[in-house]
């Protein structure tokens, strides 16, 4: 329930920011749709007035017939922007909001209070190394959609990986000072998907003479979904080599589940019984401490006080 909370805290977030962009669009007469400098957000709601940085969002729109819209949240690098690389950072799920997760509770410059309304600045940051460009992917996960919506019947891995690379020829117009930049990939979970099709999509599109090639130095995948079902039954072998469960749990998935595909009942229900062993842990760092009962709030700050990432980390997901 508190993550579900939260969620919806940094949709609200989110919406209210959207809805400042019209204001700062009129507010420049002369700088029409489509135009980087419409897509500024001067600050986000709850941001702290000390915090100075150059954040955009808004729309990349292609494909006539399904009309399609894809949605982005930028922030360039605080230091020496132009010395530093371009990241895209993708989450999976598949249906996980890249904006709502991966920029408000992982490596975004900021993190959400509980309260949902304070923004607190995110020591761990990326934004120290690279510029950040959060994609919501594929159509139909957070603010992208298609007007069309017969679109999200035929979805797949093969049409996210042609919009994304539409999408990001059509970004880098509208940031052409990004063109030619040293380009990474970076994202998790299902993202496991997304990152090498995406990957092999600009390896073949960049021989094509008629696009601009972009300049893809690396990806890099955590916590990647490759294949799900077999990942799935490793994860047992790897909690009980671990000691987190014990020998008699798992010999009872041995016993009762035939294979990593094996669906059964009687199998789920013996995996599921495995993992209550697990206790209170973090599934993303096993060996971190859980921090679930270090919550303190300073009197003179809203913001939860946490010394590690991993710290950061469990706060936001409680």
């Amino acid at each position: 329930m508190a993550l579900r909370a939260l969620r919806l805290s940094v949709v609200v977030v989110a919406v209210v920011a959207l809805s400042a962009l019209p204001r700062r669009a009129d507010a420049a007469p002369g700088i029409r749709p489509g135009h980087k400098e419409a897509d500024v957000i001067v600050a986000l709601p709850g941001q702290p007035p000390a915090v100075q940085l150059r954040q955009y969002s808004g729309y990349i729109n292609f494909d006539k017939a399904a009309r399609k819209s894809l949605f982005y949240y930028f922030v360039e690098a605080p230091v020496d922007p132009a010395h530093k690389p371009l990241v895209l950072w993708l989450n999976g799920g598949p249906g996980c909001s890249s904006f709502g997760i991966g920029a408000f509770q992982e490596v975004g410059p900021f993190r959400v209070d509980t309260e949902g309304r304070t923004l607190c600045p995110n020591p761990y940051s990326w934004t120290a190394a690279a510029n950040l460009l959060f994609l919501e992917s594929p159509v139909g996960v957070g603010f992208s959609y298609a007007v069309n919506e017969e679109v999200y019947k035929t979805m797949g891995d093969n049409m996210t990986a042609i919009d994304s690379h539409v999408f990001l020829l059509r970004w880098f117009d509208r940031f052409p000072e990004y063109k030619g930049r040293e380009f990474f990939i970076v994202g998790e979970s299902y993202a496991g998907h997304y990152i090498p099709e995406l990957a092999v999509t600009i390896d073949v599109q960049n021989k094509n003479p008629k696009l601009t090639p972009i300049n893809l130095k690396g990806i890099s995948i955590g916590n990647g979904i490759l294949e799900f079902a077999e990942e799935q039954a490793e994860l047992y072998e790897y909690l009980w080599h671990r000691a987190f469960i014990s020998d008699a749990a798992h010999d009872t998935i041995a016993k009762h589940c035939k294979g990593p595909d094996d669906l059964s009942t009687v199998c789920q229900a013996a995996r599921d019984t495995a993992y209550s062993n697990t206790g209170d842990i973090s599934a993303f760092n096993v060996y971190a401490p859980t921090c679930h009962d270090k919550k303190v709030r300073p009197t003179d700050s809203k913001c939860t006080v946490c010394t590690t990432p991993t710290c950061y980390l469990n706060y936001w997901l409680l």
